[in-house]
């Protein structure tokens, strides 16, 4: 993934990625250095990962697994 799709790629709760052959779930971004926060899956009881077990790596190591579901919200009138 270049720098500009990691600017342009939405950054969700369901965001899932490609790194090294082996698919992870992105828990987190650091905009500025456009790196991702990966885990090998997702924590749905809080006792299994932290983020300090997360892995930090370089938008250019990754590719999009799952495209990103958008659900836009309606403005109220």
């Amino acid at each position: 993934m270049t720098k500009n799709e990691f600017l342009e790629t939405p950054f969700h709760v369901d965001v899932w990625l490609i790194y090294e052959g082996e698919r992870y779930w992105a828990v987190s971004c650091d905009f500025r250095e456009c790196l991702y926060a990966l885990l090998p899956d997702k924590d749905t009881k809080g006792e299994r990962y932290t983020m300090e077990d997360a892995r930090w790596v370089r938008c250019e190591n990754v590719t999009l697994a799952k495209p990103a579901d958008i659900i836009p919200f309606k403005k109220k009138t």
